[in-house]
């Protein structure tokens, strides 16, 4: 999930934004069964979409505006996966993990 919605990608934008209030609505109902929701929020990770969607040159650009100045790799944002489904990740609920090149996120 994208934290900076691409216009090219309105279905994908509109989908995101629909999942992260349906899991941050999820919480208040889940949590007293023992239930955690918590979500991950890739910024601009090289995946097949990239240029299947995007012209060359918004392909050549794509992720250098990120404060690390290059997309993310599929490998970067995996292990955020694996913890949210571990143990180590049993006390923490309601929240958002943020693999997105260090954009600071608002709201």
């Amino acid at each position: 999930m994208a934290d900076r919605s691409q216009d090219l990608l309105l279905d994908y934008a509109s989908t995101t934004g629909a999942i992260l209030g349906f899991a941050r609505a999820a919480l208040s109902k889940l949590a007293p069964k023992k239930f955690r929701v918590n979500g991950l929020t890739p910024g601009p990770i090289w995946a097949l979409v990239i240029p299947a969607s995007f012209s060359k040159n918004k392909i050549d650009a794509f992720g250098t505006d990120s404060p690390l100045g290059r997309p993310g790799q599929p490998c970067e944002v995996a292990p955020s996966f694996m913890f949210l489904a571990c143990e180590a990740s049993s006390y923490m609920t309601g929240q958002v993990l943020h693999r997105n090149g260090g954009d600071l996120i608002g709201g």
